[in-house]
């Protein structure tokens, strides 16, 4: 598992699909529509992950080139995200995916949220 922590996150157009069993959740934000992960106790927010991909649009808040979709899994972190003169306090990425995310001691707030409940 990943480990990050977090102020806050924010996700434009947040979809979510959460599958159990013979069970499909999905929750879905109003289009266009920010999505927060906020910490309850005006800490940070832990969350663990098994991977992300996306896009990274900007390191500590300085646009990068565009260098395609990176996943970043326990045994695969780009040298280049790793190998830094100072630790990488902020990371923007775009058209991302987390895969098995679990958040500890946050709230996630969702604009004009669309649930639906399906059966396989």
């Amino acid at each position: 598992m990943l480990r990050f922590t977090a102020r806050s996150v924010d996700a434009v157009g947040l979809d979510v699909t959460v599958r159990q069993g013979g069970m499909t959740l999905r929750l879905r934000a109003r289009e266009a529509a920010t999505s927060t992960l906020k910490s309850r106790n005006n800490g940070v927010v832990t969350f663990y992950l098994r991977e992300l991909t996306g896009t990274v649009a900007a390191r500590a808040g300085t646009p990068l080139p565009p260098r395609g979709a990176v996943t970043v899994t326990p045994d695969a972190i780009p040298n280049w995200l790793t190998n830094q003169p100072a630790p990488v306090r902020t990371l923007t990425l775009t058209g991302a995916t987390a895969s098995h995310l679990t958040a500890c001691d946050a709230d996630l707030i969702v604009p004009g949220p669309q649930i639906r409940v399906g059966v396989r």
